[in-house]
């Protein structure tokens, strides 16, 4: 492992013109056994995805950038951290900027709950819209209740599913683009246990599972240990992900079944005595969006539809980043765009 890091900078380069695969890009720069243990699970982790079938450009541009640049990620980062150092600012990783887990008292819902506050005078809930179409400079949105609302700019901040049969009354293509991107399914199992029944410290973030571990969840957050107000004093909390694109079956699970397999799973790792005394079980048949090899050219034919009908945009975690610090990135862009 060590030595492997060490040579890091000797390794072959990328083939030219290749959009490579996040396992393949971790293989030829710091070994199979390090894509393996380290690279897949966090893959997994993050995407949910299975690392050979993702694209380093579209997932981690920060790892293929340095290697353009240095042609090694230890020389890349030695660089950064020398040039954070100067300013005075932490340089953070290949697999994106430093930082630090945060989150609102009550959870993101404060977000919604607080958008609400602010601007429910303009949010329609319990309605959808059944297509866009578009009248000379103005676009018309259909709304399922019959109502037709006239727009110079619109922002699709649906995921990319969704998207596609509202605006194939503008153009099947772009219909076409948007279906291509696929997801994967995800179940999460939010389980609460006494203290008394973990038998090993939960003094960390939690845990992702390699593939070759042949486990059936893909990892787990110690959500009570990250965050405050998550479990009483006396207990802690689990958050627990099972599917992902390498597992298309298990989110149809009975509860019961689901659950065994994550019990069984978390009791290998942290040790547990008994049931859980809370249980709640999230499903998402398309629960995070695959940037797998080719999203770069999915995202071209999508980003010159859009140029060539005007005044439309994207938004969402299906395009330029899964994480809710790249959907504000994008969001901003598009605010400042139609300003």
């Amino acid at each position: 492992g060590r030595l492997r890091v060490m040579m890091e900078p000797f390794a072959a380069k990328r083939p030219a013109d290749t959009d490579e695969s996040v396992y393949d890009f971790a293989s030829r720069r710091i070994g199979r056994e390090a894509a393996d243990y380290l690279v897949q699970p966090m893959v997994s982790g993050v995407y949910g995805g299975v690392a050979e079938r993702l694209s380093l450009r579209a997932c981690f541009p920060i790892m293929a950038e340095m290697e353009a640049q240095y042609g090694s990620l230890v020389k890349a980062m030695i660089a950064k951290k020398k040039q954070a150092r100067a300013a005075g600012k932490k340089s953070g990783g290949p697999s994106g900027p430093g930082g630090w887990l945060t989150s609102f008292r009550g959870g993101l819902y404060r977000l919604i709950e607080r958008f609400n506050e602010r601007y429910g005078e303009f949010i329609r809930t319990e309605q959808a819209v059944a297509q866009i179409t578009r009248e000379n400079e103005q676009y018309s949105v259909q709304v399922t209740d019959g109502e037709a609302l006239q727009a110079k700019h619109v922002v699709l901040a649906l995921p990319a599913y969704a998207t596609a049969p509202i605006v194939a009354p503008l153009s099947t293509e772009l219909a076409h683009s948007f279906s291509a991107i696929p997801y994967a399914p995800i179940a999460v199992v939010c389980s609460g246990y006494p203290k008394s029944a973990v038998t090993r410290e939960l003094d960390g973030f939690g845990f992702l599972v390699p593939r070759k571990e042949q486990m059936t969840i893909l990892g787990s957050i110690w959500t009570s240990s990250i965050f405050t107000e998550r479990a009483p004093a006396n207990a802690v909390q689990f958050r627990t992900m099972v599917g992902g694109d390498g597992d298309h079956d298990s989110v149809n699970l009975s509860d019961d079944d689901l659950l065994a397999r994550v019990n069984r799973d978390l009791d290998r790792i942290v040790g547990l005595r008994g049931d859980p005394s809370l249980v709640k079980i999230y499903r998402w048949s398309h629960g995070i969006p695959q940037f797998r090899i080719g999203h770069g050219d999915v995202m071209n034919r999508i980003e010159s539809q859009l140029t060539e009908l005007g005044n439309l945009y994207i938004a969402g975690n299906a395009y330029y980043g899964i994480g809710l610090n790249d959907c504000v990135k994008q969001a901003w862009r598009v605010a400042q765009a139609i300003s």
